[in-house]
């Protein structure tokens, strides 16, 4: 094995996770890791950038550009009828209150498996996971990890979702000749360990909760916090009625006729997108704003597909790094059924990555060639892989990670990381070794 290249991907990856934890730009920090592996691999800065950097940030930009714009317009439409804000309502009034502390998980859940975005979701239900924090006076520094635990781990990849982090292994299995597979791909263990996941999700988050408690902390207010007032209730559109345009998402990405899936993911969106306007015509207040917050969609999208990229590729200048297919071989070879070193394999690159889309896109494409040659079904690798893409994507570099608690929470790494850590890392980590388990007794179930 090249030493000094092992060193360098070691040093880029640390460099990577020491400048996020400090609030570094992502481009910045992405492109001088991508230098550090050049250098030490003997790639050289020119080529480094140029061809390999390039030619993983347009790569991943052309694959998944319209999938996450499509995704952009939907939460768009969520959010200008406020159909998001209705069905987390909604939601939140269906659950007991001995339970209220699950209400934000699920519902941030739910939303997701919907099709709202990871931030549509965080920014609708937040206002609510407030007041429901100030009401029963939980510390606030805990309302990030309900969030998060909702919006970023199994919502994202349950079978069926139309998550990028559903779709990218689906579509890279398709684009390799498989036929099989499906977004509802492990439709019975991936249901199965993901509601565990989520069920002692929310049970340990309630016990750090009550033992924050009896430690002395409370609930206190930021300046910039804001709750849900009974004007804005009143004014939003009937729950069910919202909940519409999701259901129509979830039937559309999984329709298939013949064993052909009748509509791209992108056109199942955006026929979901038309939906609600269609519905909810009467809660938009100013019609103009359906266009401005489409163009305020595009404008987000090209900012997060391309901070997306700027990890990705990261992710192609390690990749053509000689020490790189040493580690690759070797987890290739390591002991044990393949699906657990599909597990393995794409959970370290997705956490290298910082990002379960961003790992996917480079995992699928360079190791599911080999898994499929050593006889693990495309249906068992696609939610292998779907599954593992949320162990270590979490860790503090993460840009989701960063975005929700910071910029939406406004809570520090040293207040709010430990327990997002803890449900994220931990918790998702035996969920998909419990799934790894299953999937190696259980080949043959759907």
């Amino acid at each position: 094995m090249n030493y000094l290249s092992l060193f360098g991907i070691i040093a880029a990856l640390a460099l990577l996770v020491v400048m996020m934890m400090r609030g570094a730009n992502i481009y910045l920090t992405a492109i001088l890791a991508a230098l550090v592996v050049a250098y030490t691999s003997g790639i050289g800065f020119d080529p480094g950038l140029t061809e390999y950097y390039l030619d993983g940030f347009l790569r991943y930009f052309k694959s998944y550009f319209f999938l996450f714009l499509s995704g952009g317009v939907f939460g768009a439409m969520m959010r200008v009828t406020n159909a998001a804000s209705a069905v987390s309502r909604l939601l939140v009034s269906k659950i007991p209150k001995k339970w209220i502390v699950a209400a934000i998980p699920v519902t941030c859940f739910i939303l997701c498996i919907g099709g709202v975005s990871v931030w549509i979701a965080a920014f609708a239900i937040l206002p609510i996971a407030l007041g429901i924090f100030r009401e029963m006076d939980w510390p606030r520094r805990f309302v990030p990890a309900a969030l998060i635990v909702g919006v970023a781990t199994a919502g994202q990849v349950v079978p069926g979702s139309p998550a990028s982090q559903n779709l990218i292994p689906y579509w890279g299995l398709v684009e390799l000749g498989e036929t099989s597979v499906s977004p509802s791909s492990g439709l019975v263990v991936g249901w199965f360990v993901l509601t565990l996941v989520l069920i002692g999700c929310i049970i340990w988050l309630n016990l750090m909760i009550k033992k924050a408690q009896a430690n002395g902390e409370h609930f206190v207010a930021k300046p910039q916090d804001t709750f849900v007032n009974d004007d804005e209730v009143e004014n939003l559109p009937n729950g069910w009625v919202a909940l519409i345009p999701m259901v129509v998402i979830v039937i559309l990405i999984n329709l298939r006729i013949g064993g052909q899936q009748v509509f791209r993911a992108e056109y199942a969106i955006l026929l979901s997108a038309l939906v609600c306007p269609i519905i909810m015509w009467k809660q938009i207040k100013d019609k103009k704003e359906i266009f401005t917050s489409i163009g305020h969609a595009c404008g987000n999208t090209i900012t997060v597909i391309s901070g997306m990229c700027a990890v990705i590729g990261f992710g192609s200048v390690a990749q053509a790094a000689p020490a790189f297919q040493s580690m690759i071989n070797a987890v290739l070879n390591m002991p044990g059924p393949p699906v657990l070193s599909a597990f393995v394999s794409t959970t370290v690159i997705c956490g290298l990555a910082g990002s379960a889309s961003g790992g996917l896109g480079i995992t699928v494409p360079m190791l599911a060639p080999s898994y499929l040659a050593l006889g693990v079904p495309a249906r068992t690798l696609h939610r292998v892989m779907s599954i593992a893409s949320i162990g270590l994507d979490s860790l503090p570099h993460n840009g989701a990670i960063v975005g929700l608690m910071n910029g939406v929470c406004d809570e520090t790494h040293e207040t709010a990381y430990m327990p997002i850590f803890k449900l994220t890392v931990v918790a998702t980590l035996a969920g998909g070794l419990l799934a790894v388990i299953l999937f190696t007794l259980f080949p043959n179930l759907p």
